[in-house]
């Protein structure tokens, strides 16, 4: 078991390393993208941490997709207008976000009523 940890890992590194010495272009807007955009300009967001969060991101998204949809309807009954003014998964996200020291940015500023 800790040989296959080892191993996931190890795989994890190499993929970050050739993305960082890969062009921009050939980047695919991935969750990797984003970490490494927030890696230049957040210090402790070190390559290590980047490997360990993608690795964690493996196993909190089988257990985070009920509670995130859970919560997602909850808001829905509660504001059922809201649905008109916010995208829903990205709120649902933000709010519920199960993924620590990952940077969250909004993109435009909304007025709730």
């Amino acid at each position: 078991m800790l040989e296959d940890h080892k191993k996931a890992l190890n795989v994890m590194r190499d993929v970050l390393n050739k993305r960082l010495s890969s062009p921009d272009e050939t980047h695919q807007g991935d969750v990797l993208d984003h970490l490494i955009k927030d890696m230049k300009v957040e210090n402790f967001l070190t390559k290590e941490f980047a490997v360990q969060l993608r690795f964690g991101l493996l196993f909190v998204t089988f257990d985070s997709l009920s509670a995130t949809l859970t919560l997602a309807f909850k808001l829905l009954a509660e504001n059922p207008t809201v649905l008109e003014e916010l995208t829903v998964i990205n709120e649902t996200l933000r709010l519920g976000s199960v993924t620590p020291g990952l940077i969250q940015r909004a993109r435009k500023d909304i007025q709730v009523n």
